[in-house]
């Protein structure tokens, strides 16, 4: 099949003007001019989309899809321990069928506003099939917390068993592990994590550094997540607070030399950021959650100019108003800032997350690599730049008209 359009992006330093994109079966075989391809290949089974731009597909680095059923019922908050315990007590309330539906119907948003690849926190057996079958890539990262000691070998024999029932990876979907966060989850939990990673060969994502509350308790054991813990009735006392920031107890835990993903990192010191770019360890911004619950002041610049890999979530839709990624991409251009370039910030929606949850050949369209990608109409004719693409396409009446997952057509506009 051949994709054909005024821009093919194939990558955040390229822009080919009248492009097309050769494809068969799961592979890129040519990107290039419409009249080198048209010279030199097939010419039948062409769609033609005009006025728009063909990019690679969005890659979603970190969401819950179990929970997008939960907008509108989950009411936002200032404190985040108060949003958690809404989350808690809806948890009680779900049914099979309902975790089943809510995870079809964000898998259903995440491919009609071009997104082809996500990465998933998953809790239970409950809606595993819906991974397993779903025509986007997805890794799936099977979430551990507690704090209860006397319950470990429980804890373990049930964590083996959803592993088991995880298994085999496919070519669009692979199991992977998360220790939910230190705030919620024990030192030996997150130790264990790391054997499975290690045993597996697993992909390993965690929270941290989410908010100033989950500072003051690992440094002081008290504070918001203390109260909260005591709430929920959830044994913690054993656990003795570190007296260090989230990111150093990581460290300490052996966690960063897994190279993990680490997730919001709203609140990193300078020793934090040198640590992260030392070990190699990605990051994941979630721009609208960051919004959501009245965070200010990102560290982007310095993980920037750290040369650390940045990756953007949507988190969940009980945490944000949307699963669109560009959403997000409009809150990034919000930035205005002379250190974030378009080259960047299409890195970060796509190829960098890809890579933070362990996919290769992905993120980009080149021969060889996945045919993972999307055409977006172009409400004006006059572009040229990287950054010019990105301000169109992220305007309201800029529309997702294709989205492709290794070579197969999962939404096209007016036939979804």
């Amino acid at each position: 099949m051949i994709i054909k359009a005024k821009l093919v992006v194939p990558d955040s330093r390229t822009v080919i003007k009248n492009g097309a994109v050769f494809f068969s079966q799961s592979e890129v075989k040519q990107v290039d001019t419409w009249e080198e391809i048209s010279a030199n290949g097939p010419t039948n089974n062409i769609l033609d989309f005009g006025n728009a731009v063909v990019l690679p597909g969005w890659v979603n680095a970190h969401t819950h899809l179990e929970l997008t059923n939960l907008r509108n019922i989950v009411q936002r908050k200032k404190k985040f321990v108060d949003w958690i315990w809404q989350i808690a007590a809806s948890k009680k309330q779900e049914s099979s069928s309902w975790i089943l539906k809510s995870i079809q119907d964000g898998l259903k948003m995440s491919w009609k506003s071009g997104t082809t690849t996500i990465g998933n926190i998953h809790q239970s057996l409950d809606g595993l099939q819906a991974f397993k079958s779903t025509p986007l890539r997805t890794t799936v990262f099977y979430e551990t917390l507690g704090f209860n000691t006397k319950l470990e070998t429980t804890y373990i024999d049930r964590l083996e068993n959803l592993i088991n029932q995880s298994l085999p990876a496919t070519k669009l979907y692979q199991p992977a592990i998360s220790p939910h966060a230190p705030y919620s989850t024990s030192p030996c939990r997150y130790k264990h994590s790391l054997d499975v990673a290690q045993k597996y060969g697993f992909h390993l994502s965690t929270h941290i550094s989410e908010t100033q509350a989950e500072i003051e308790f690992l440094k002081t054991g008290r504070g918001d997540f203390s109260h909260l813990l005591e709430k929920l009735g959830i044994p913690y006392h054993a656990w003795q607070p570190p007296k260090v920031t989230p990111i150093t107890y990581l460290d300490q835990l052996g966690v960063l030399k897994m190279g993990p993903q680490l997730v919001h990192c709203n609140y990193l010191s300078d020793e934090d950021i040198g640590c992260i770019a030392q070990t190699g360890s990605s990051v994941v911004f979630c721009p609208g959650s960051h919004q959501y619950f009245f965070h200010t002041n990102y560290p982007l610049e310095q993980l920037i100019r750290a040369g650390i890999s940045i990756a953007i979530g949507t988190d969940s839709l009980a945490s944000n108003w949307s699963l669109d990624m560009r959403d997000e991409l409009r809150r990034l251009l919000g930035f205005g800032a002379n250190y974030l370039s378009g080259e960047s910030i299409l890195d970060m929606l796509t190829i960098n997350g890809a890579k933070s949850l362990g996919w290769s050949k992905v993120g980009r369209l080149k021969k060889g690599w996945q045919a993972d990608l999307v055409a977006i109409s172009l409400p004006s004719t006059t572009i040229e730049t990287i950054d010019d693409i990105l301000r169109q396409i992220a305007k309201p009446n800029a529309q997702n008209l294709l989205t492709v997952v290794a070579g197969e057509i999962v939404y096209q506009h007016n036939h979804n």
